[in-house]
Parts: C-alpha cells; structure tokens; sequence
C-alpha cells in the first residue's frame, strides 16, 4: 500500500497537469493554478496527448474533465491505476464536471478518483481540495480479483451510504403507504371534540300597541255629532229668546253657563243666534 504521489508535497512544490478539451477551461484553471504558486502546470486538450506526456515525467496530481472525446475522463482514469502503469498508478485525480449526478460521482470514486468538482469551479473550492488531496493519508490498494488500484476505504464508505440511503427510501415508502391507507400520516393527537355552540340570545319582543285603522264609517261619526251638537245650541238659544233669559232655580244662567253662579246675569258673551232682551212698554 501506498500514499498519493502529491502527500505531503508543498503547494509551491507541485506538478500539475491539466486535460481538458475546451480551450476557454484551459485558461481559467491555468489562471487559478499560477494564482496558487503551483510550481508547475501543464495543459492538454487530449486525452492521448497527456498520457504520452505523463509516462515521460509523471506529475503530482492530474485535474482532468469528465466528459472529453475520443478518450473521456473515465477511461483515462481507468487506464492509468492499472497495476502495470507504477508510478503513474499513484498520482491522484480530480475530476471536473458539469454534470454531478450521484451515480457519476459514484463511479468516478470507486474507479480511484480522490475527488469531484462540479463546474463552474470557484478557486476557493478548487485550492481547499488540493490542499485536501495532500494531507489524504488513504492508500492505494488493489482491488479485490482485479488489477486496478483503488484508493483504501473508498468501497467501504459507499456501501454505508448506499444502506442508509436504502434504509431512507424504505422508510419513505412506508409513510407513503401510510398516508394512502389511513389519509392521515403519523398517528398524531385525537382533535379535541368540538365544543357546543351557545344560542344565540333572543332579542325581547316589543308589545307596540296596534293603532285602529279609521275607516270610511269614522270619518262620518264626527260629523254626524258635531250637526247634532250645532241644532241643539239652535234650539236652546231659541229657547232663551223666549224666555227672557230667566234664571233657573239656584241662579244659574239657563244658557251661556258662563256667568257666575246665584248672580242672575247672564254671561258677558251672547250665544250665537240669541235674541236681545224685549222692551216692554211702560202702559202694561
């Protein structure tokens, strides 16, 4: 077992090479590597082309893309951890792509890449994992019946994360299925029961006095009286006319009313229709 080519290697003190088959990529991580005071960087738009150049002088670290043509990052990676390409074997590899789907990151770490990038890259994500890459203190192993060298641990760590995330779906399956079943998920706290409402108070009814309604038979009662009453004030200043205006037994007026009682004279005010007093000559 063995380290990484770039463990403990000085950030001042690296080789560097890059593959990748956009020239516009090429630019910018050169840019960012010499930001870094790297000692070295090499750019290959070229699968072929690196590999030819790495079995002359082996670099301390490869950044390549994933996705390239004839060759792609895959089979370059595969290509270099076979046993048979020591020392090229060791030197790790970051791997960059556009794409970083789970089945591809875990297909690149399981076939000896150290890390992943997803592009755009950021200098500050890409220094902190070369740094990270030169403090890994994981070993390069042989794979099991194979020929090929995968990093220590790598498989491993795989499967723990393949079963939780088993475990996770299966436990989301289940409360799916609960959810369908019962409409209500997780059993939670019975509702309170919902309390009675109180009736609503009822207003006091009024008693409003109903007013007769005046018919046709009303209108002709009034009248009807007030010609009775005029014919007998009629009748009774007729009366007194012819009477003299004599008192009635205890003084009273026999008509006006008026007048004070046991005085004998009549009220200052004369009856409409009343007669004056009858002169009587002085023979009879």
């Amino acid at each position: 077992m063995r380290h990484n080519a770039a463990y403990k290697v000085p950030l001042d003190a690296l080789d560097i090479v890059v593959v990748e088959d956009s020239k516009q990529m090429q630019t910018i991580l050169r840019s960012i590597l010499v930001a870094m005071r790297v000692a070295r960087v090499r750019t290959f738009d070229s699968a072929e082309k690196a590999l030819q150049a790495m079995l002359t002088e082996p670099p301390h670290l490869i950044i390549t893309d994933w996705r390239m043509e004839p060759v792609t990052g895959y089979q370059l990676l595969r290509s270099i951890r076979h046993r048979q390409m020591a020392p090229l074997c060791f030197v790790p590899v970051l791997m960059i792509t556009a794409h970083t789907t789970r089945p591809l990151v875990e297909k690149a770490l399981t076939a000896g890449a150290h890390h992943v990038l997803a592009k755009p890259l950021a200098p500050t994500a890409l220094h902190q994992r070369i740094e990270w890459i030169a403090r890994d203190e994981r070993k390069f192993c042989l794979d099991p019946g194979q020929d090929f060298f995968v990093i220590d641990g790598v498989a491993a760590a795989l499967a723990v994360q393949s079963e939780r995330r088993q475990a996770l779906d299966n436990a989301r399956l289940h409360h799916a299925r609960n959810l369908g079943a019962e409409g209500k998920g997780f059993t939670s706290k019975p509702k309170a029961p919902a309390k009675p409402k109180k009736p609503e108070a009822e207003e006091p009814l009024e008693l409003v006095e109903q007013k007769p309604t005046r018919g046709m038979g009303d209108l002709v009662k009034p009248v009807s009286n007030a010609l009775r009453t005029a014919a007998a004030i009629r009748s009774e200043t007729g009366a007194a006319g012819t009477g003299g205006g004599q008192n009635t037994k205890g003084g009273q007026n026999t008509k006006g009313g008026l007048g004070k009682a046991g005085d004998g004279k009549p009220s200052g005010g004369r009856p409409r229709g009343a007669a004056g007093p009858v002169r009587r000559s002085p023979g009879r």
